[in-house]
């Protein structure tokens, strides 16, 4: 039990520690704006956040957004990306491959009007528990 805890918080500092605090971010902006270059920024910035490394790309980047937008913050949200099959969704495709077992996931795509791919519903479908196979071509 010790050790699966020890290999979590280890896990949690790793993935924490590869994104730059938002104060390191702001040394970046109050170097570049004092016009010092973009390696100099890295190695004071990285000296005194107490980083191995930063990258002069990595300064670019944070610079470049600062100017663009007037903040160091990054656009994408802590929570990931958002599920493109609401609840709704996955109800109704439920809904339809009990009362058509027979039908391709394309086919409940297009009578759905659904957007994702034929590769997420399919996905989500086996995420809730249903089996997804290829129908048996007919031959005659």
């Amino acid at each position: 039990m010790e050790i699966e805890e020890v290999k979590t918080n280890a896990m949690e500092e790793e993935k924490e520690g590869h994104l730059l605090s938002d104060e390191a971010k702001w040394l970046i902006v109050f170097y570049k704006k004092h016009n010092f270059s973009n390696k100099e920024t890295a190695f004071i910035v990285g000296r005194e956040c107490q980083r191995p490394s930063i990258s002069h790309q990595t300064v670019k980047s944070i610079w470049s957004r600062y100017q663009a937008r007037n903040t160091v913050n990054n656009l994408w949200s802590d929570k990931g990306r958002p599920k493109i099959l609401r609840e709704d969704d996955m109800e109704a495709l439920i809904e339809y491959f009990d009362n058509n077992p027979e039908k391709s996931v394309t086919n409940a795509k297009t009578s759905l009007g659904l957007s994702a791919s034929r590769e997420t519903i399919n996905r989500a479908l086996q995420e809730k528990g249903l089996n997804v196979y290829r129908a048996p071509k007919n031959f005659i």
